[in-house]
C-alpha cells in the first residue's frame, strides 16, 4: 500500500507539474515566435501553391522543383514544410 501511495504522489506532482499554467505557458510562447518567423514563408508558399495549381503544375515537375529549391534557399524548410502538407498543390488553398 505504500509503494502505491508514493507511485500516486509522484504522479500528482508530476502532472501538477506538466499540465501548470506556468509550464503551459513556456512551452507555447516559443511555439509562437516560430510561427511569427515562419509567416512570410507560410504565406509566400500559399500563394506560389496556389498559382502554382491553377497552371496544373504539379509537385514532380521540374520547374516546380527547382522554385522549391530555391524559396527553401531563402525562406528556410518552413516554405517547404507548408506545401508539403498538402497532398497536392491544386487543392492547397483554392
Amino acid at each position: 500500500m505504500v509503494i502505491v501511495a508514493r507511485q500516486g504522489e509522484k504522479a500528482r506532482k508530476y502532472a501538477q507539474l506538466q499540465y501548470s499554467p506556468f509550464t503551459y505557458v513556456d512551452r507555447l510562447l516559443p511555439a509562437l515566435k516560430a510561427a511569427t518567423r515562419s509567416r512570410p514563408a507560410v504565406l509566400t508558399a500559399l500563394g506560389i501553391g496556389r498559382n502554382l495549381g491553377r497552371l496544373g503544375m504539379t509537385a514532380g515537375d521540374p520547374a516546380v522543383e527547382r522554385l522549391d529549391a530555391a524559396c527553401v534557399a531563402l525562406l528556410g524548410e518552413s516554405f517547404r514544410e507548408v506545401l508539403t502538407e498538402k497532398n497536392d498543390m491544386e487543392s492547397a488553398y483554392e
